[in-house]
């Protein structure tokens, strides 16, 4: 059985066949999340653009005809630190309109938090089973 391609030109495949307002919100979004999350395995599958720590996804990109949806697939729970967030199916989501502005730093300190809470959650269970 094949698994999902875990490639960089693979990535870069995805933001190239993107359509040019689709692309340009992916990049920005992109563009916010790295700085926060620079180890962070990137992976395509589904059409979709995956963030995430191991076998563990945290976050993906997903674009539609008229928004880029960011989707936090760890947390189910809406903060009222980002209001923007929607509960979506298990986990969260967070809409962008094609042409319209990204609030990278809104993204990235979102990003900070998200692979932060993963990152210690990591380290805790590994404590415990030792």
């Amino acid at each position: 059985m094949r698994g999902p391609k875990r490639l960089p030109a693979l990535v870069d495949a995805w933001f190239d066949l993107l359509p040019g307002d689709q692309r340009e919100t992916a990049l920005q979004l992109h563009n916010a999340i790295m700085p926060s999350a620079p180890h962070a395995d990137l992976l395509v599958r589904s059409g979709n653009l995956f963030y995430g720590v191991g076998n563990e996804h945290l976050l993906a990109l997903a674009p539609h005809r008229t928004h880029v949806n960011l989707q936090v697939l760890t947390f189910g729970k809406p903060s009222p630190a980002f209001p923007e967030l929607l509960p979506a199916g298990k986990g969260l989501m967070w809409r962008f309109k094609l042409g319209e502005p990204v609030d990278g730093p809104a993204v990235t300190r979102l990003t900070a938090i998200i692979f932060s809470l993963v990152q210690t959650s990591n380290v805790a269970s590994a404590r415990h089973s030792t």
